[in-house]
């Protein structure tokens, strides 16, 4: 199967009941570990001064390179929902380059599957990249996919909602006790830590949690998070706030991400975290 990558982006103990997989799905609507650890490369590329090196592995090439500033506030989107400005104003601020780009590359590989993937912060940006091209573009459903690692919280329920809808293919990786795919904070139910969409204007994850709750290997055991509360469930790694840290945002299956972009995906022995 081959892929476009319009969107590669970046900023620098388990109960046995649950259910866990170390399966790799052949069909596109389910998880796809092969298409996970494949996408971390591309992830990855972005820390690089020169991506090449990570993209050359995949007989990929970088068509262009747009960087974007930051802010922090809370901007409409037409697509649904609101989101945080740090996040919109960074695409917003290339969007129309980007886009013009993904357009292209359409018209000169239309049966290619889309990929939007970015770890951390890039993680944000991809999502707010991924539905604002699946609402310009609905026919396209099937061949947009989001994978992001260690992504925060875009937006706010009724976003997650729209993503959800617009963008089906969306899975959210998330290492053990991550920190910042539990930032910005949720609203907590009364007497609980669960998340709730009761406040709309809180901070509320999309898509499909896939939680690795130990290390993050090949052969690793992975959980796939469709429980309650909607897109926050319980059981995954919300359900761990008081392990959570930067640590294990740092490190995807076995790389630690910054690292390993910068060295042309080649893992530096004994790094210190």
């Amino acid at each position: 199967m081959h892929f476009l990558l319009p969107f590669i982006c970046s900023i620098s103990s388990v109960s046995p009941e649950q259910s866990y997989h170390n399966e790799i799905s052949a069909n596109s609507t389910l998880f796809d570990l092969n298409r996970a650890l494949w996408a971390l490369d591309f992830a990855a590329a972005a820390y690089a001064p020169d991506p090449n090196p990570c993209l050359k592995e995949h007989n990929a090439f970088m068509v262009y390179r747009i960087t974007a500033p930051c802010d922090y506030l809370k901007d409409e989107l037409r697509a649904g929902g609101s989101v945080q400005r740090y996040f919109f104003v960074a695409l917003k601020s290339i969007w129309n380059k980007l886009h013009t780009i993904i357009r292209k590359l359409r018209s000169t590989y239309p049966g290619y599957q889309i990929l939007f993937t970015g770890h951390s912060l890039g993680g944000a940006l991809a999502s707010l990249a991924s539905i604002i091209f699946a609402h310009r573009h609905p026919t396209l459903e099937n061949q947009i996919n989001l994978i992001t690692f260690g992504q925060p919280r875009v937006g706010n329920y009724e976003y997650a909602v729209a993503h959800s809808r617009l963008v089906p293919n969306s899975w959210r990786i998330v290492h053990k006790y991550d920190l910042v795919a539990h930032l910005p904070a949720c609203a907590f139910r009364f007497f609980s830590h669960s998340c709730t969409p009761l406040l709309n204007h809180s901070p509320y994850h999309h898509g499909t949690e896939i939680w690795f709750p130990m290390n993050m290997t090949n052969s690793s055991l992975f959980q796939i998070c469709d429980g309650t509360p909607q897109f926050e469930d319980d059981k995954c790694s919300n359900g761990y706030y008081l392990h959570y840290g930067l640590k294990d945002h740092l490190r995807y299956f076995e790389h630690h991400v910054s690292v390993y972009g910068r060295n042309g995906c080649v893992d530096v022995p004994d790094l210190d975290d």
